[in-house]
């Protein structure tokens, strides 16, 4: 089953920031990672969400896939120089069954 990355940066240097979405799309890729999409907030309607956040949704094949890159020592380096040039809330995520489908979203997985 797909697991997912959805991280919100705040970029606080944009200049040193920059090679941290270079680097880490080449990382994400070597763990069979792809980034989906990045996208940029508008307008908060509910909740709190920071207007010009950035969100990058990024798919694994995998939710072992997705740890392995996490805890990669190349991720590692790009962990430190994001927290260095900016904000960021990063989840690990996987799907859960719709409501529309025949299992239940309250009922574990089997294993």
């Amino acid at each position: 089953m797909a697991a997912y990355l959805i991280g919100q940066v705040i970029v606080h240097d944009k200049e040193r920031f920059a090679p941290y979405v270079e680097q880490t799309s080449i990382i994400i890729a070597q763990y069979g990672g792809e980034v989906l999409d990045v996208l940029k907030a508008l307008e908060t309607v509910e909740g709190h969400w920071p207007e010009g956040a950035l969100t990058a949704l990024v798919r694994f094949p995998d939710e072992n896939s997705l740890r392995r890159f996490w805890d990669s020592p190349e991720n590692a380096a790009m962990k430190e120089l994001r927290q260095r040039t900016a904000t960021s809330n990063v989840a690990l995520c996987v799907s859960v069954p719709r409501p529309d489908t025949t299992t239940s979203i309250s009922q574990p997985e089997p294993e």
